[in-house]
């Protein structure tokens, strides 16, 4: 794992509590596996069951246009007010992952999909 400095996890999510925390690390070791092979600057990608977003506000905050996925309309709420306090401007949709209209190859259990090849 890449890791990230406790402080840093801390500001992606300060309410969040320990399992909150332990998700933020993850997603922002997983962005940075995608920023690996993929340059996030205007990037565009879909955060399917994205939760509260940790794994959206981490690709946002490098630039990645991010439009997110939830079932759950409290979770999206959630997101959607963390990005406010972090400044980042993302799209947050309260739907079905199944019914997003994403070709079925796209809609995976790992969640994160980056997507600049879907038009």
């Amino acid at each position: 794992m890449l890791g990230h400095p406790p402080q840093v996890i801390r500001d992606a999510a300060p309410d969040a509590g320990f399992c909150g925390v332990v998700v933020a690390r993850i997603a922002a070791d997983v962005i940075d596996a995608v920023e690996g092979r993929l340059p996030l600057r205007e990037a565009m990608l879909v955060d399917l069951a994205c939760g509260t977003g940790s794994a959206a506000l981490a690709a946002a905050s490098r630039g990645a246009r991010v439009t997110t996925v939830d079932f759950t309309p409290n979770l999206i709420a959630i997101g959607a007010h963390r990005a406010d306090v972090a400044g980042r401007s993302l799209t947050w949709v309260t739907a079905d992952a199944s019914d997003t209209g994403l070709p079925r190859p796209v809609i995976r259990r790992s969640g994160l999909e980056y997507g600049d090849h879907i038009r």
